[in-house]
């Protein structure tokens, strides 16, 4: 019977007319059976399915037959499909998603009907619906979007996020979660809808949502994407964000040939990635969706809620102080009872510890006052920093407060920090790096609240971190400065960044033409920085006589700096980069300002080679701000190729928890420990003795043993044998006497033993 339905089928679509009679034949069969399977749609009926299978190839070659197959399936699905034989059941599901697939069915009524099967108990079926509403909608999406089709698709998906069914929730939201990643549904509503299943009560719901959120499934995608957009960056021609003529410029003024070549090309494609991830012309991230929430605050609140008043296991509760978390640091929602509550897990001993401080770091920013985090850091001093604890956890705890004082500078008091700082001589070599980036922080933000010894030479005593609230001040057009580079190597490469046009700037060209240094600035940086490094090594010697000088008081132990010169470079270099502050301009300083400094910042800006800022002379053409962005574009790459410890804001938002954990030094063996290592690599002597060489069959023999076994002719002319035969009689006596002696001492010993 299926063969020759296969037969039918494959002539039917050759030549639908000819075979009409055969057709309407196998459509009585087919309505038959139907009768006979509304009685038992409990049983496995074969020829039914089978005849289901054959129409749904067939019946869109003959009109009318679609619609009452496709009414008759889709009744028996929407009034027994509970009930329905598993194999009957999905030979229905495929025989109707065929139909779809052929443009035969509206999408309107067969998608509803699709989700309300993920209610069943049945995983085949469920995979094999989710798949086709996925990639039908993909499909409807493909050349350019229905409105209308998706607005009632996503109304309907919406409503079923809080269906009672678990599982059907669950499998709608995977629908929505995958064509948000397609890029398919990637809008504002579909972030919000999503935003509403973190509140489901089931955890399998809601957690695949708290997870997407936070853009758990995109880490591997982000770190395994970063060589393929280098790749594509060098295919290109290192053409990125930037433009071509800066591009052109980099490789023309480029020395040290290949190395700072590639360095620069690699840049160039990051900043290209950075820009296109801005722009959303990719596929969608979970940070993404995060930004797209319209009122965070709120949405967090009710997360803070729901976390605390969750009883379900610490990791997923962990996922949720993840996202509330995120939420602060992105959105800087003030959430004050975010930081005790976190405090209560702030020990050594709690499990997955390294998780929660990252979380907690991540939740800091600028707007969180002081009085809020004094306390939190008060309490990582005294669980993780002190003599009782090991250096794994000392360092630990230093880099935590180091972190959430670079967010926050104002989070630690001076007593607390000067105790800090004094790890800086400790024996472990993580908790020396972690005590000594925390003083180079506050070197550059507050070294006012440093010791004396600690300050460094050359410190800038007047450097403040904004008080709590203050808020910037912008006083011109930003990147108006470039417009009025002084002369020297910034103007003639601002210059020649002009003068280059747009046709001649090509990577491939730039390659051939032996490129030089990205440009003096470039040069002056790397020199400032080792200028600097050298004078952080001279600034820090004999820590003794420091403390001695500034016990008695002597009024010039500033002059001899702290101590450790070449162990403090090591640390630094091993410690995690620091941002530098930002000098700004807060509105209380703006207020303070009287008409007469107002007068003297004029006179200071007059004496100056450009006499006033370029936007208060004239007005800026589209030509200043697209020379302007070219300019900020290559400082951009310069900034890129100069090391630097300032962190981005987006840097500062996202925080691993392997960040935080220390230098580990090997661990020191017992005598077991290296006993077992010696034993481990000593050699079997029994391997390579005669008797395992006689017992392995595979070895070879030696030339005595082959001896024993050869013919008496084939070694009667050998010089051993000869010498024998011609032995004269004397020396066969002495020979002989010789052997029985050697056969005394054999037995001699034998009977000893």
């Amino acid at each position: 019977m299926a063969v020759d339905l296969a037969q039918l089928q494959d002539r039917i679509k050759r030549e639908p007319s000819s075979y009409l009679d055969e057709f309407l034949l196998q459509w009585q069969h087919y309505e038959a059976q139907l009768d006979i399977f509304r009685l038992s749609p409990t049983q496995n009926n074969e020829p039914f399915a089978e005849s289901v299978r054959f129409l749904a190839h067939v019946a869109p070659f003959y009109d009318g037959y679609v619609e009452k197959l496709a009414g008759n399936l889709m009744s028996l699905l929407e009034e027994q499909s509970h009930v329905l034989h598993r194999a009957v059941r999905l030979t229905i599901v495929q025989s109707l998603a065929l139909l779809r697939n052929r443009g035969a069915l509206a999408p309107d009524a067969l998608m509803k009907i699709f989700f309300k099967l993920f209610r069943l108990s049945d995983k085949n079926l469920r995979q094999v619906v989710f798949s086709h509403i996925v990639n039908d909608i993909k499909r409807m999406n493909y050349k350019h979007k229905d409105i209308r089709v998706n607005r009632v698709l996503q109304n309907f998906l919406f409503s079923m996020l809080s269906d009672g069914s678990a599982m059907a929730a669950r499998k709608s939201l995977d629908v929505i979660i995958e064509l948000y990643r397609a890029n398919v549904w990637n809008d504002s509503k579909t972030v919000n809808v999503l935003s509403t299943a973190c509140f489901h009560s089931e955890v399998k719901v809601y957690l695949p949502a708290v997870r997407f959120l936070l853009g758990a499934d995109d880490d591997d995608d982000d770190d395994g994407s970063d060589s393929s957009d280098d790749d594509e960056g060098l295919k290109d021609g290192g053409a990125s964000g930037m433009d071509a003529d800066a591009a052109h410029l980099v490789h023309r003024r480029l020395k040290h040939s290949k190395k700072k070549r590639a360095r620069v090309k690699k840049i160039t494609a990051r900043l290209k990635k950075k820009k296109k991830r801005a722009s959303m012309d990719g596929r969608v991230r979970g940070n993404a969706a995060l930004q797209m929430l319209n009122d965070p605050q709120g949405f967090a609140e009710k997360l803070f809620d729901k976390l605390r008043r969750s009883k379900d296991s610490f990791e997923v509760r962990l996922d949720l102080m993840d996202l509330i978390s995120r939420l602060i640091g992105i959105h800087d929602v003030v959430m004050l009872a975010f930081y005790p509550f976190c405090q209560k897990y702030v020990k050594p001993r709690q499990e997955h510890c390294t998780k929660v401080l990252a979380y907690l770091v991540q939740a800091v920013n600028e707007h969180v006052p002081e009085d809020v985090l004094l306390p939190v850091v008060r309490s990582l001093a005294d669980h993780f920093v002190n003599d009782i604890t090991s250096p794994e956890v000392m360092s630990v705890g230093l880099n935590t407060i180091r972190e959430i004082c670079t967010r926050q500078p104002l989070a630690i008091e001076g007593d607390l920090l000067r105790d800090l700082v004094q790890y800086k001589s400790h024996k472990d070599k993580g908790v020396m790096a972690g005590a000594r980036s925390l003083m180079q922080l506050y070197r550059d933000v507050n070294p006012e609240l440093l010791a004396r010894k600690d300050r460094g030479r050359g410190a800038d005593m007047d450097a403040r971190p904004s008080a709590y609230g203050a808020n910037r001040v912008a006083r011109g057009v930003e990147g108006a400065e470039l417009l009025d580079l002084p002369e020297g190597a910034s103007a003639s490469s601002a210059d020649e960044l002009e003068s280059i046009s747009g046709d001649e700037a090509d990577f491939s060209d730039a390659d051939e033409e032996a490129p030089e240094l990205i440009g003096d600035v470039g040069e002056e940086a790397d020199s400032e920085s080792s200028a600097s490094d050298a004078g952080e090594g001279e600034l820090d010697n004999d820590d003794g006589s420091e403390d001695e000088a500034e016990e008695s008081g002597d009024s010039d132990a500033e002059s001899s700096s702290g101590s450790e010169a070449e162990d403090d470079g090591d640390a630094a270099d091993h410690a995690h980069a620091q941002p530098l502050p930002d000098k700004h301009v807060t509105f209380a300083d703006a207020a303070d300002v009287s008409p007469e400094e107002e007068g003297e910042d004029a006179e200071h800006d007059a004496g100056s080679t450009s006499g006033k800022r370029a936007e208060v002379e004239r007005i800026f053409s589209q030509e200043d701000f697209a020379r302007i962005k070219r300019l900020r574009e290559k400082m951009e790459i310069e900034d890129e190729l100069v090391p630097s410890r300032k962190r981005s804001r987006e840097e500062l938002a996202r925080v691993r928890p392997e960040e935080l954990e220390s230098i580990r030094k090997r661990k020191k063996l017992s005598l077991e420990e290296r006993l077992e290592r010696v034993r481990e690599g000593r050699i079997d002597k029994r391997a390579f003795s005669i008797q395992a060489k006689k017992a392995n069959k595979t070895v070879g023999r030696t030339n005595e043993d082959k001896k024993s076994s050869k013919n008496f002719k084939m070694l009667q002319h050998s010089r051993q044998v000869q010498t024998k035969i011609r032995r004269s009689l004397h020396e066969k006596n002495v020979s002989r006497s010789q052997h029985v002696q050697k056969k005394k001492k054999g037995k001699l010993k034998k009977y000893s033993r």
